[in-house]
């Protein structure tokens, strides 16, 4: 997907007290954007512009025995944003598509997921 795009559509939403250019939202929204179609992986910033900003409820997941091969599979099987990070009980991913919170329910977790569909 065009993080650009995406970014982009996003931006048009935001409060006029919170807008940012559509370069400054491509660049730091998104863990490590390394192009037009980099992964869908949201920053720290991008995760607090949807959830702060844009009102939008992530589904979160438990990743217990998350690894870096998961890590690496996500970016190739998540079709929405999501942002991984660490809660109480250790790390989390959280889910902002709809369609990947079903696809994560179905296979009982994030890291069956990506084994399943992917590695």
């Amino acid at each position: 997907m065009d993080i650009y795009a995406l970014s982009a559509v996003l931006v048009q939403h935001l409060p006029d007290e919170h807008r940012i250019s559509v370069d400054e939202a491509s660049r730091s929204w998104w863990f490590r954007p390394q192009g037009k179609y980099s992964s869908l992986r949201l920053s720290k910033k991008g995760f607090d512009a949807l959830t702060r900003h844009l009102d939008q409820q992530p589904h979160f997941f438990p990743c217990l025995g998350l690894r870096l091969k998961h890590i690496i599979a996500l970016s190739r099987v998540m079709r929405g944003p999501y942002y991984l990070c660490r809660r109480n009980k250790g790390p989390v991913a959280a889910l902002f598509s709809e369609n990947d919170v079903v696809m994560a329910t179905m296979h009982n977790g994030i890291i069956p997921l990506v084994e399943g569909l992917s590695i």
